[in-house]
């Protein structure tokens, strides 16, 4: 459950990242 957990916010951060880079440029 706890790796799942992590897995699911690491990706959501990612996905963030993603995002904010995508918008920075």
């Amino acid at each position: 459950m706890e790796r799942r957990n992590f897995l699911k916010s690491s990706l959501l951060s990612g996905a963030a990242t993603l995002t904010g880079l995508s918008s920075f440029s």
